[in-house]
């Protein structure tokens, strides 16, 4: 039996039952008025992301949608001519965690499946792309300096006229 790379790769077709009945209980607990106010706190970072990003000239595309209908909580930009190592770790090191691929490949080196069904495996998208993921606990001050430090890196990596 194959399974996905969650639990390292150890308990393919095995379900974590404590896990599962925790995350019952902690669902129980989220009314959805709170819930409709993290979604709609979370799109609005996305909107924001994006046009804060479009006012300081950062050449970038939304891998899908920002829409209402959309898992607010998660949103995936091109960076075009960045690799999504260099600005994984260069937002690392400004201390903002960022994801190349989809969750479920955390830890792999293939490239994001459902970037390659959206795009093709030959787009540059594949290997440009970061995933950021937004939790309760993020602010509107986290989204600034995740904006400002992509807006530096980017302008960095221009004005150095080297492909990154």
């Amino acid at each position: 039996i194959k399974g996905g790379d969650q639990e390292e790769k150890r308990r393919a077709g095995t379900e974590n039952v404590p896990a599962i009945a925790g995350f019952a209980k902690a669902v129980e607990t989220i009314t959805a008025e709170e819930k409709a106010h993290r979604q709609a706190k979370y799109l609005q970072f996305k909107r924001t992301i994006f046009d804060k990003l479009t006012e300081n000239g950062v050449e970038f595309r939304v891998n899908g949608r920002i829409t209402e209908d959309n898992l607010n909580h998660v949103f995936n930009i091109w960076l075009k001519g960045i690799s999504t190592y260099v600005m994984q770790t260069n937002l690392d090191l400004a201390g903002i965690a960022v994801s190349g691929g989809s969750a479920c490949t955390a830890g792999s080196i293939e490239p994001s499946h459902v970037l390659v069904a959206m795009f093709g495996k030959d787009s540059p998208r594949i290997g440009e792309s970061i995933r950021i993921s937004f939790g309760r606990y993020n602010t509107s001050e986290d989204v600034d300096k995740l904006v400002d430090a992509i807006t530096k890196i980017v302008n960095r990596v221009k004005n150095k006229g080297v492909k990154m």
